[in-house]
């Protein structure tokens, strides 16, 4: 076996071990109380709820839909969620960075204290990581090869992300960045087909919107509640944004070690 399986052996074992600990561990731990909240909503699928968009829910139904009311079954969808993650990841780093870089990357996503949990409970961070890489992954193989189907499927995956939690707004943000922001990307939006990812994933995300046009916003207002209530003091507003600023790098530094973190 020449040395560039052997790697490529080796990630996958890790991968799928980690994945077993994920899904032994998953059937111990007590259900959370937000979980079961989750798997509520499961019960009634729609296109929206209160906190979040879908997808925590239609992985928590399909996983209870495999293995009945049970703890490993609300989970199973992030255990398996989480692992394609890192295989997404693996895929996409691949084609940025050197080989082992690539390796590394990949099995520090599977067990990296900030992202091994998500594969321990439901959570909208599962399916966010999935479609997020998967995201990525399908992006840059339109960037090196453009066609319309490639397009189009890097802007269904990003709806789907957006479907998972609304963070996943950053991707577009970012991919904004690239496209204006650089001679390869300015040359792409020549091209009209870049534009269909921008219509893909308008239409994978618009039922989410619909529902949240019918329900008073309830899920996009969900990072401005409380506001209403806080202080009209802009000082008193930048000191609490400062100190979780601070406290958010100070957890980051321990979880990811100082190297992960820079």
């Amino acid at each position: 076996m020449r040395s560039g399986q052997r790697e490529t052996v080796l990630v996958v074992g890790v991968l799928l071990g980690v994945a077993a600990v994920r899904a032994v561990t998953a059937t111990r731990l007590p259900v959370l109380a937000a979980e079961a909240y989750y798997w509520l909503w499961s019960q009634q699928l729609a296109a929206g709820f209160h906190d979040h968009p879908p997808a925590v829910a239609v992985l928590a139904r399909l996983g209870t839909s495999l293995l009945g009311d049970t703890a490993l079954g609300l989970r199973l969808g992030s255990v398996l969620a989480t692992t394609g993650t890192s295989l997404a990841l693996w895929a996409f780093a691949r084609r940025v960075v050197p080989r082992r870089a690539a390796d590394l990357a990949a099995l520090l996503s599977a067990v990296c204290l900030v992202v091994f949990p998500f594969g321990l409970v439901a959570t909208p961070d599962a399916p966010l990581g999935l479609t997020w890489a998967c995201s990525l992954l399908a992006f840059v193989r339109a960037v090196e090869r453009p066609t319309a189907g490639r397009w189009l499927l890097a802007g269904a995956a990003t709806g789907l992300c957006l479907l998972s939690k609304y963070t996943g707004a950053f991707l577009l943000a970012g991919y904004g960045v690239f496209l204006v922001g650089t001679p390869r990307g300015r040359e792409l939006l020549r091209d009209p087909r870049p534009w269909l990812a921008l219509l893909a994933a308008a239409l994978v995300w618009a039922p989410n919107l619909a529902w949240n046009l019918a329900h008073g916003a309830s899920t996009l207002a969900t990072p401005f509640r409380g506001l209403e209530g806080a202080t009209p003091d802009l000082a008193a507003r930048a000191g609490d944004a400062a100190r979780h600023v601070g406290s958010v790098l100070l957890s980051s530094a321990g979880l990811l070690t100082p190297v992960l973190l820079v």
